[in-house]
Formats: C-alpha cells, sequence, structure tokens
C-alpha cells in the first residue's frame, strides 16, 4: 500500500478548488472522491476539473458534482492477468483505484505501476497478438 494513499483521497463534500489543492500535492493528476469510512465514491482528474471550469462550473462547486463515479476499479488481492484484462477493455487506463470487498480504497495504481505490474509477470505471448 502506498504510504502516502491520503494525498489521493479527497471528501465528497470538498469543493474543486480543494481537490484542485489536493491534485496539486499529490502529483499525479488524480483524486479519490471518499466517505468518512474511505468508501470509493468516485474519481476526478485534473482533465475533469479543467472541462467543469471551461463549462463555467464555480471553483466552490462540491467535488460530487462533478466525479466519475463509474470509474474501474481493482481488488486488493488482484492477479496481473486481471489487470491485464481491464486494459484489453479499457485500453487506456492512467489510474486504478484498489479497493477492498467493502469497497474502501487500500492504494492506487499509476500508469508506471501497471505496466510494470504487467510486463514483469505475464508472458510476452500473452501480451502481443503474433
Amino acid at each position: 500500500m502506498k504510504e502516502n494513499i491520503k494525498l489521493f483521497m479527497a471528501d465528497k463534500s470538498d469543493n474543486l478548488k480543494e481537490v484542485m489543492q489536493k491534485i496539486d500535492v499529490n502529483g499525479h493528476g488524480v483524486s479519490l472522491i471518499v466517505d468518512k469510512e474511505n468508501k470509493l465514491l468516485g474519481l476526478v482528474t485534473d482533465g475533469d476539473i479543467r472541462r467543469a471550469i471551461i463549462n463555467g462550473i464555480s471553483l466552490s462547486t462540491p467535488i460530487e458534482n462533478i466525479m466519475n463515479a463509474s470509474c474501474t476499479t481493482i481488488l486488493d488481492n488482484f492477479t496481473p492477468l486481471e489487470i491485464l484484462e481491464i486494459i484489453n477493455k479499457k485500453k487506456f487506463i492512467n489510474h486504478l483505484p484498489v479497493v477492498n470487498q467493502e469497497n474502501k480504497v487500500t492504494n492506487i495504481l499509476l500508469r508506471e505501476e501497471i505496466r510494470k505490474i504487467v510486463f514483469q509477470n505475464i508472458p510476452s505471448s500473452l501480451l502481443f497478438e503474433k
């Protein structure tokens, strides 16, 4: 688990500006929106925030109004093959929240970590079509 996972978390009542500040601190362009028990409610990226601002959303708007509530997640007992299946379905994954059976955030996998897990653990014959 990332020691700094809390840097990625924001409360659903946090406003756009507060979440922008959290994203700036974690430096990875993403924030996980959680409830008081750290259950994942959604995800928001710097791109989501940029589009909201372009569309006239106020910086004081609660983040739950623009978060992606249907973000892709993976259970904390995942296998590299499960990550590969997600990549094959979604094609482009930069951030993959890791949750437990209760949907509580335990980690987040970033693009480089995802690639490392897949390429180091899955035979190339499964990765590349012939």
